[in-house]
């Protein structure tokens, strides 16, 4: 069968995918690893208020180079 019905059983109905690679951002990620002279500048809670460490919360430790770390 080499007609248009023959087509309509190969298609498919999904969407394309495609997928990006940046690779830049994982060179800068490994460069930053190794340069771990970061400073912590504060600590925030979920809703965005400074706050000082506690246990069993989550918060987010906001660095000077950028970086954030989710803990808790």
């Amino acid at each position: 069968m080499s007609s248009w019905s023959a087509y309509d059983y190969n298609i498919s109905d999904h969407r394309p995918v495609g997928l990006k690679l940046e690779v830049d951002a994982v060179i800068s990620t490994i460069h930053n690893l190794e340069n771990s002279n970061k400073n912590l500048i504060k600590i925030v809670d979920v809703l965005g208020r400074e706050t000082k460490p506690k246990n069993n919360t989550p918060l987010f430790y906001m660095y000077d180079d950028g970086s954030v770390e989710k803990e808790g």
